[in-house]
């Protein structure tokens, strides 16, 4: 006897039915349409690159999740790897401009979405396989750069009805430098601060707070930082910090700029919620300058996240390049708007045909690929059961209109258009195929007879 196969897909990863990826790729052409009003390009890398290539960017946690790749042929017995899954679409997208240099423009606006694997535990949310959607800036360090991310990122939103729920919170990785600086706090703790910092969105202030002292204390060093140590157990400890930064010069000036790309931003698109969050911390090996994070009411982790990362090329072009970008967490998206978009059903965009019986296959046939000529989009039944049980079919698989051509119809030049909602039926004349079209297409836009 067989042994049963699982026909679950392998855990971590998801099977799309037609309803749900006609959802996903009306997102993603949303989000192609809104990146490429800003001239960003499309650019496309290989599902797996050399593993030199990953290793070493990630740190030691995201190293652990790399999918690695075995040696094929003879040498597979070494259990050597030579090839990983990418983990992410940034360092390929980098890789791919290192390669292309001569033929891609000094400053390139990219964006890219593709699927990446990382071998993590699979949970609520959590994949093995899933979609990233990242854009990029390479080759300037203009603040304009910076701002322009922000724009294209709230707009994307803006286009695909979220935006009155979220929030952007902006900070800058020098404005962190700055707060250890005029805080008096050693750099090896500073990056222990910072990485407590990071948890705010998920454990609170004051736990943040109860941790920072902790840290601090067990360090010995409670009396030089006694300054932060106040103010971070205050209520204001945001307003604290950013006055503290703001008495040195160089603070006053990276302050300046945060509040210029949240000025510019508000200018440009108003009604924008967007704030300066100096407890905003992201990658700390990662990121070199500004860092924003977006935030919706319904959802604790972040939606979109990003910012200035101008060290990374150094491994893969041999020097330092400015870099600026972000990425949509493009499947918490797509689940936020799995709960509010309507009539996303392709079927209801989508006429059903009917075939009378065999004899009438033939002009059936015709009458379809006319309309597809047309632009239409035609179901043909392929069942050749009785006409009740094509209806049936119809009506259970979410057709909302059918055509009926019998042979009255084909003597008088006809067909029967019927609407499965409301159960009418109307008979149009099929003499002009261009002028049917018409009819169908406001008909499917009305939705109604």
């Amino acid at each position: 006897m067989s042994q049963d196969i699982n026909t679950a897909p392998a855990s971590g990863t998801r099977d799309f039915l037609p309803n749900q990826l006609r959802l996903r790729e009306k997102v993603f052409q949303i989000v192609k349409d809104s990146f490429e009003s800003f001239g960003f390009q499309p650019l496309q890398t290989p599902a797996f690159e050399r593993l030199e290539v990953l290793t070493g960017k990630y740190g030691d946690e995201g190293e652990k999740l790399i999918f690695k790749i075995l040696k094929r042929g003879e040498k597979e017995q070494s259990g050597e790897a030579d090839l990983a899954l990418r983990y992410d679409l940034t360092v390929p997208a980098l890789r791919a401009f290192a390669n292309h240099r001569q033929e891609l423009p000094t400053i390139f606006k990219r964006y890219q979405i593709g699927q990446v694997w990382r071998a993590d535990r699979p949970g609520k949310e959590r994949f093995r396989e899933f979609t990233q959607c990242d854009i990029d800036i390479y080759g300037t360090a203009a603040a304009s750069a910076d701002l322009e991310i922000l724009l294209v990122i709230n707009q994307t939103f803006r286009r695909l009805g979220l935006n009155n729920h979220l929030k952007i919170h902006v900070n800058s990785r020098l404005f962190l430098q700055e707060m250890a600086n005029a805080y008096r706090i050693p750099t090896h703790t500073a990056a222990h601060i910072m990485v407590i910092l990071d948890k705010a969105d998920k454990i609170g202030m004051d736990a943040v707070a109860q941790q920072i002292v902790q840290a601090i204390e067990q360090q010995g060093i409670a009396h030089q930082c006694q300054d932060f140590l106040h103010d971070m157990t205050q209520k204001n400890a945001k307003h604290l910090v950013v006055e503290k930064v703001g008495q040195q010069e160089n603070g006053r000036k990276i302050i300046h700029d945060i509040q210029w790309l949240i000025q510019q931003v508000q200018l440009l698109q108003p009604n924008t919620k967007i704030v300066f969050d100096p407890f905003l911390v992201r990658g700390l090996s990662y990121y070199t300058g500004f860092i924003f994070e977006v935030f919706s009411e319904e959802n604790k982790g972040a939606l979109s996240a990003g910012g200035r990362y101008d060290n990374l090329s150094r491994t893969l072009i041999g020097h330092d390049m400015p870099i600026c970008g972000g990425s949509l967490g493009i499947e918490r998206i797509i689940l936020l708007l799995e709960k509010t978009w309507q009539n996303t059903d392709h079927q209801q965009q989508t006429f059903f045909l009917t075939v009378w019986d065999q004899n009438m296959l033939a002009v059936t046939t015709q009458f379809a690929q006319e309309l597809r000529l047309q632009g239409l989009h035609i179901y043909l039944d392929l069942s050749g059961k009785e006409m009740k049980h094509q209806l049936k079919f119809a009506d259970k698989n979410g057709y909302r209109f059918c055509f009926i051509i019998g042979p009255d119809e084909i003597t008088n030049q006809q067909v029967v258009v019927k609407d499965l909602v409301n159960q009418k039926q109307e008979k149009i004349s099929c003499k002009d195929y261009r002028q049917v079209a018409q009819y169908l297409k406001k008909l499917v836009e009305l939705q109604i007879i």
